[in-house]
């Protein structure tokens, strides 16, 4: 995800701008979905680990005050 990020920004000297931002949204689905399965391998129990997801995501969103 990083080298997508940097790769986006033209940051490294020696490549330039060598990613585009549907690579960077690309790396971001893979880290989301990889701690989805995560989160369901440690709870055994798809429905658990959503229930607890969209309590983070509700703490989240009134903590942003949205």
């Amino acid at each position: 995800m990083a080298d997508a990020f940097i790769g986006m920004q033209g940051l490294s000297g020696r490549k330039g701008v060598c990613r585009t931002p549907d690579d960077l949204l690309a790396e971001l689905a893979d880290v989301i979905i990889t701690a989805a399965v995560a989160m369901s391998g440690v709870t055994g129990d798809v429905d658990e680990a959503r229930s607890h997801l969209e309590r983070c995501l509700a703490a989240v969103t009134e903590r942003a005050g949205l």
